[in-house]
């Protein structure tokens, strides 16, 4: 079985080194990259097929909500943020988790 493909975008450091713990547990993930802003995770995009993205929405110059609204075409989406304000409009632009 192929591993799926994983991104993180996320500003906080603390926060990339537990997914990246998480992840790196878990035979069937793949991690390629990690990013501290929205940005950077765009352009990585433009050249690399990911499966799955964990998301920060709370980061500098393109939250990640806005991320998510400038894609035409989402992988699946695994938000990873501790404000429940954001979870109804998280799961209008159909995150995973």
């Amino acid at each position: 079985m192929t591993p799926l493909r994983v991104i993180i975008v996320d500003d906080e450091p603390l926060a990339v080194n537990v997914i990246k713990n998480y992840v790196a547990q878990v035979s069937q993930l793949e991690l390629l990259q990690t990013f501290s802003n929205a940005i950077a995770a765009a352009d990585f995009l433009k050249d690399h097929e990911v499966d799955i993205i964990f998301l920060d929405i709370n980061m500098p110059i393109l939250d990640g909500l806005g991320f998510l609204e400038s894609m035409s075409v989402a992988p699946m989406i695994i938000i990873t943020t501790a404000h429940e304000e954001y979870a109804l409009k998280s799961f209008e632009l159909e995150v995973m988790d």
